[in-house]
C-alpha cells in the first residue's frame, strides 16, 4: 500500500528498550539455558489506513478484518491479522510502552583515517577536490570526526552516501527572567567568524550518551561547573 494512503502520527511516538535473549543467535555452549542477551530499541508509531479505494483496502484485509500477507523484495512472506486490543494482549503483543527509560547505550566508534577515507570517497565517485574550500571541512577534519565517532557514513541501497551526525542541544532557561541562553557567534582557529544564532550544542560521540554530551557542553564550551 502506498504511504500516501496511510497517515502517521509522529507526535505521539513511544520509544522503549527491551532486553531479552535473541532468537537470531545460538545458545552459548557454557550456558545451555541462556542465549545471547540483546537490547532491542523499538519505536511505536500509530498510523491509520486512510484510503477509500476498495481494492487497496482488501489488500490489507479491510473492511472484513481478514488475514492477509505481504512479500518483501527479499522474498520473505509475512502474514498479518487485525486484532482488538484484548486479542493482541492475549497473544502478548505489546501495544504500549510501559516503564520506558532513556537509553545510556553507546555505539563503538568505527572510523577511517585520511587516506582510507580518500580512497573510499573516490570509489564512490565523490569529488574530493571540493573538501577544504569555501568553508567546507577538509578530509583531515572529516576523518577526525569519523574516528572520534562524531560522524558516521551510511551507504543506502541506491548507492548514495549519507553522513549521519547526532547533535545534542542544551537548553539553559532562566525561569526568573524567562530568557534562554543562545550562542550568537563563533570564531574559528583560522580567524573565520560565524554569526549564526543557535542553541549551544555538540556532536555526540559513540562513547557518550546524551547526558555525558550535555556535560561536555557545559564544561568545555560554556566553562560552567556542572554542579553550579
Amino acid at each position: 500500500m502506498p504511504f500516501s494512503q496511510v497517515s502517521f502520527d509522529f507526535s505521539t511516538v513511544e520509544r522503549q528498550e527491551e532486553e531479552t535473549d535473541s532468537p537470531s543467535f545460538p545458545v552459548l555452549p557454557l550456558a545451555q539455558s541462556e542465549g545471547v542477551t540483546t537490547v532491542y530499541r523499538k519505536e511505536l508509531v500509530e498510523c491509520k489506513v486512510t484510503t477509500a479505494e476498495k481494492d487497496l483496502q482488501q489488500k490489507v484485509g479491510l473492511p472484513a478484518l481478514s488475514q492477509w500477507k505481504a512479500t518483501d523484495p527479499q522474498g520473505n512472506t509475512k502474514f498479518f491479522q487485525w486484532l482488538t486490543d484484548t486479542e493482541a494482549e492475549a497473544k502478548k503483543v505489546k501495544l504500549q510502552v510501559k516503564g520506558s527509560h532513556i537509553s545510556t547505550l553507546v555505539r563503538a566508534p568505527i572510523g577511517l583515517d585520511e587516506e582510507a577515507l580518500r580512497e573510499y570517497l573516490v570509489s564512490c565517485n565523490i569529488d574530493i577536490a571540493k573538501f577544504g574550500h569555501d568553508g567546507t571541512k577538509s578530509l583531515k577534519e572529516f576523518s577526525s570526526e569519523l574516528i572520534k565517532g562524531e560522524t558516521r557514513l551510511l551507504q543506502v541501497a541506491s548507492g548514495e552516501i549519507l553522513v549521519i551526525t547526532e547533535v545534542v542541544m542544551l537548553i539553559l532557561h532562566n525561569p526568573a527572567t524567562k530568557e534562554t541562553l543562545v550562542q550568537t557567534a563563533q570564531v574559528w582557529p583560522d580567524g573565520k567568524t560565524s554569526h549564526q544564532a543557535r542553541i549551544p550544542g555538540a556532536k555526540r560521540r559513540p562513547d557518550e550518551n546524551q547526558f555525558l554530551c550535555a556535560r561536555r557542553i557545559l564544561k568545555r564550551q560554556l566553562e560552567i561547573d556542572e554542579n553550579a
